[in-house]
């Protein structure tokens, strides 16, 4: 009884350090690939950048007139189209809804059962 006792014993810690161990190594291989999943997204978002806005590669960021000249007739065309839109109405009818035998399931539902 002894020598089964004993084995259990050492099942059981071979058996938890075994599962400790692989979810230490599970930890860090997650960690590792958040890690270079970020990395990887950041160096796309930078490629995307320098494509869409090749100007931005320059050393020397300061905007030319014409830029600030452009970005504040977007903005302000963007508002005005935005105040546009907020004179619109809104109207709401009610409509009455046809009968459906659907409607009227509930009621059998509800009905006490009838003992015999």
């Amino acid at each position: 009884m002894d020598r089964i006792d004993s084995y259990a014993v050492s099942l059981a810690l071979i058996g938890i350090t075994v599962v400790t161990l692989a979810l230490i190594t599970v930890m860090f291989a997650v960690k590792l690939m958040v890690k270079l999943n970020h990395i990887a997204n950041e160096r796309k978002h930078n490629k995307t950048l320098h494509n869409v806005f090749p100007e931005s590669r320059k050393e020397n960021n300061e905007l030319s007139g014409n830029t600030v000249v452009a970005i504040a007739t977007a903005l302000y065309l963007h508002f005005q189209e935005m105040h546009d839109e907020s004179n619109q109405i809104l109207t709401i009818k009610r409509v009455n809804k046809k009968y459906s035998p659907w409607n009227s399931k509930i009621y059998f539902m509800t009905q006490k059962s009838v003992k015999k």
